[in-house]
């Protein structure tokens, strides 16, 4: 009976633990492995394992995004924050309303050894609590405050106590306010790099008593206002100690003239590279004579300029010895070729001068398709100077020529935007012009499958305009892989009206921004709007030039909520106005309602809530499913 029951005992006992066949790499190649994956999945996934595998993730220097997916974000809030002290990184979002769940479950403070830290889309009062918990990182370094209204007298006395910041950006959608009257102010003395737009030239000069010695590469986005007196810049840089360690200037500013322009860069004598970008009503700025006398007198050291500036109000064609001026300039200080544009049949009138090493993210991107004249400096035959452009513009008038001159080659060209300055049928029924432009395009972009972006453009009001309709249609046809279209409501309402139009927009069309300039939606077209694109829409996006049409929103806000669109995963909406006098608002009456719409959404659906996040403000509201 003995042997029968350990023989029993034996079939039933447990197995040794064998390790994970993960557990049998080498320390290095788990770290490596463990760098590939999220500070949720890595938490989830290996920690608390075994004692092993928490002593490596203790050595992690890990990236945090909370601007990530929603049950990413849930579970950071809903956790301990476990690894903590292992996040080197940190990248934090308002952009639906996440920063106010950040303060309540948690304080960025608890984040000793973070480095880095981006902000991006944080309300005033959230950017308020976030910066006044900076001074508790002790280590930061990289800070990055994007797409806020940086106004608070607080933030500035926060930023420029952090003594260990070596990189400072800030983007902000106002003009950013300064305040430097605060005793607790002091020299950033360890700031290497600095990256600011949003300031006024005035506030610019008076940041630069504070940058610090070792400041080397600045990029300024300078706003311009009428009410400030550029005339008395000059006294203000007297007062100003000169950037002596300053190497890299990148400046973009509008209607700051080339007198007080250069007051700004002789601040800065050893500067070896200079790029700037303008729009300006200046023609000094484009005269090779006197940036050669300025930049021998003043910037011995340059070794790179760079330019992309934009004149307004040129009524007639420049003469090409301006730009072959800048020859002599070329093999000193510029590395490539100067290239003038010039397009007299746009209105307004397109003049640009610009170097081929211009960066084209800030400078030349686009271009007119038809009607321009170049003129450029000697160049290298084996570059090919539109490479940079991503968008190509075609713009239609009542008399349009299409020129029979070599194709120019785009080679990179993922976006076409459509003007529209027709203002009779005729034009706009031209077939045998429409068929010569789509020829044209064919034999401009090599590779059509690239094109994934459709716009329609002009001016506003666009009630004497006319919708390109067979443009349209053809344009449709023919670029097969189009997907983001960009167009005016008045426009689409017409479109529609064509059944094979319809047809090619709805089998294609996933991102879909409408403009609203005139007359108020109906209710019932935007019913086939929206019914029409329900099917594929993933991203849907309004701005409104009018008065908020109230009535037809509060029909059909409920609709999209409710999932109307089975696939959309953003839908944001906002006020624009016409000009800079006209500040649309929503009222607090819809603010309420749209806030109790969605909670009532959430009660009676709760898979669905867990899905749902928004934020609304007084111009913009943003829904994400």
């Amino acid at each position: 009976m003995v042997e029968e029951k350990d023989t029993f005992q034996l079939q039933f006992e447990t197995p040794p633990v064998k390790s994970m066949l993960l557990e049998q790499l080498p320390n290095e190649l788990l770290i490596y492995v463990f760098e590939f994956l999220s500070h949720c999945d890595l938490y989830h996934a290996m920690y608390n394992l075994n004692s092993r595998l928490n002593k490596l993730c203790h050595t992690l220097k890990l990236y945090l995004d909370l601007d990530g997916i929603k049950s990413a974000f849930d579970d950071f809030c809903s956790s301990p924050r476990p690894l903590r002290s292992q996040i080197y990184s940190l990248r934090l979002s308002d952009r639906l309303d996440r920063l106010t769940l950040v303060h309540q479950f948690t304080d960025i403070g608890i984040f000793t050894n973070l480095r880095a830290l981006t902000i991006t889309d944080a309300s005033s009062e959230n950017l308020d609590k976030v910066v006044s918990k900076l001074h508790l990182l002790r280590h930061l370094f990289y800070l990055n405050i994007s797409r806020a209204a940086i106004q608070s007298v607080y933030i500035t006395t926060a930023l420029f106590s952090l003594q260990s910041l070596k990189y400072l950006i800030l983007y902000s959608v106002e003009p950013i306010i300064f305040n430097f009257n605060h005793a607790d102010i002091h020299p950033l003395t360890a700031l290497e790099y600095l990256e600011i737009d949003g300031c006024h030239v005035v506030e610019f000069l008076e940041l630069l008593k504070y940058v610090g010695p070792n400041l080397n590469r600045m990029k300024i986005g300078i706003h311009y206002t009428n009410d400030q007196d550029l005339e008395s810049i000059d006294g203000q840089i007297i007062d100003n100690h000169r950037c002596a360690s300053l190497s890299h200037l990148h400046m973009s500013f509008n209607y700051l003239s080339l007198t007080n322009f250069q007051l700004v860069v002789k601040l800065f004598p050893n500067l070896r590279h200079l790029t700037l970008s303008t729009f300006n009503d200046d023609l000094n700025f484009v005269s090779a004579a006197i940036w050669h006398r300025f930049i021998s007198t003043y910037l011995l050291k340059l070794e790179k300029f760079q330019f992309h500036i934009r004149i307004d109000d040129v009524v007639q064609s420049p003469p090409p010895e301006l730009v072959y001026s800048f020859n002599d300039l070329n093999g000193q200080w510029i590395d490539s070729s100067v290239i003038m544009d010039y397009n007299f049949r746009l209105d307004p009138s397109l003049f640009e001068f610009y170097t081929y090493s211009q960066p084209s993210l800030d400078g030349k991107y686009i271009v007119e398709f038809y009607d321009k004249k170049r003129y450029i400096t000697a160049m290298n035959d084996m570059i090919n100077i539109d490479k940079n452009i991503t968008k190509l513009k075609i713009t239609l008038h009542d008399d349009q020529l299409v020129a029979n001159e070599p194709p120019i080659t785009y080679p990179n060209v993922t976006s076409i935007n459509v003007h529209s300055q027709i203002t009779t049928i005729a034009a706009e029924n031209d077939t045998t012009k429409n068929s010569l432009i789509c020829s044209d395009i064919q034999k401009s972009i090599p590779d059509l499958s690239k094109i994934n972006t459709l716009a329609f453009t002009t001016h506003s009001p666009t009630d004497s305009i006319h919708s390109p309709l067979t443009f349209t249609h053809d344009l449709l046809v023919m670029l097969s892989n189009v997907d983001h279209l960009y167009i005016p409501y008045n426009y689409l309402l017409q479109l529609l009206k064509s059944p094979s139009i319809v047809q090619e927009l709805a089998k294609k069309i996933d991102c879909l921004s409408i403009s609203f300039y005139n007359d108020p939606p109906l209710f019932e077209d935007m019913m086939r709007i929206i019914s029409l694109f329900s099917a594929r829409l993933l991203f849907l996006n309004f701005d409104i030039y009018i008065d908020f049409p109230y009535v037809t929103f509060y029909l059909i806000l409920p609709l999209i909520m409710r999932g109307i669109c089975a696939e959309l995963v953003t839908f944001d909406l906002m006020l624009c106005g016409q000009n800079e006098q006209q500040a649309l608002t929503f009222n607090k009456e819809f603010k309420t309602w749209f806030k109790q719409c969605l909670t009532t959404l959430a009660k009676a659906n709760e898979k669905q809530s867990a899905r749902i996040e928004y934020r609304i403000t007084d111009r913009n509201f943003i829904i994400s499913f």
